[in-house]
This record gives C-alpha cells, structure tokens and sequence, in this order.
C-alpha cells in the first residue's frame, strides 16, 4: 500500500472516531506496520471494523481483521483437518491437500490430532492455526 492510500484511511479514522494523538507519528507508526499489505485488504479490514468498533481500534486489531480476510476462517480449516483423518481418503487426495494447505498439515501432524477427543482436539486446532497466522505475518 501507498503512503498516501493509508494516509486517506487514517484521515477517514481519526474523523469517524476521536484522536488526539500526533497524526503524523500515527502515519509513521501505521505505514512501518502495514506498507506490505494490499490497499484492497486494508480497506476491506476499515469497513469491517467500522462496522463493529466503538473506539480508534489498534494495530493488533487491524492485523487481526486483516488475517481473518486473507486466511480461511479457523472452522473451515478445522474442516480440512478432518479430512487428513480420513482413513478412506485415497493418497492422491491427501497430498493433494497437504498441499493445498500446508499450515493446516503442520498443526495437524505437530498436534497429532485426533476425533476421538473432537472438542478438545478443535480448540488446540484452532488456537496453534490462528498463531501460525499471527507468525506467517511476522
């Protein structure tokens, strides 16, 4: 994204909700974060938060909002792990979805996950998918 893209967003933030910082160190700080972003996610996180934020939101919530655009949704990765337990999927299948989603196939294979527990086992899933999200963008 350009500085003058994320420059617009800012100017439609810091009038939709109120700021008192330093605009300028606000730009600075933001474009450090989020240069390497698309101007099209970016300005879908915007409306998405907008929509549900009451106060100036932060950095981390605009990475957060930009993760859940950019990566499937932690159900629908659960889903495909489901999958890889498929003792009647076919290899072809199955490389083919290794490949296809490879960090799903790491925290599948790392947690050893299995049905037998499915709760437990989706709620482990779902928070080692959602930190291999945060990591991938760092």
């Amino acid at each position: 994204m350009k500085r003058n893209e994320l420059k617009d967003v800012l100017q439609k933030l810091t009038t939709v909700y109120p700021f008192k910082g330093d605009k300028q160190i606000l730009l600075d700080e933001w474009y450090d974060e989020f240069e390497n972003v698309p101007y099209k996610t970016f300005m879908q996180a915007y409306k998405d938060i907008r929509k549900t934020e009451q106060y100036f939101p932060t950095i981390a919530k605009f990475n957060e909002v930009i993760a859940e655009i950019t990566h499937m949704s932690s159900d629908k990765a659960w889903d495909i792990c489901k999958k890889f337990l498929n003792a009647n999927m076919d290899i072809k299948e199955y490389n083919e979805l290794k490949q296809q989603y490879p960090i799903v196939f790491e925290i599948y294979r790392e947690y050893k996950v299995s049905l037998t527990q499915e709760y437990l086992a989706k709620q482990t899933f779902v928070k080692a998918y959602k930190e291999a999200i945060r990591n991938e963008r760092n």
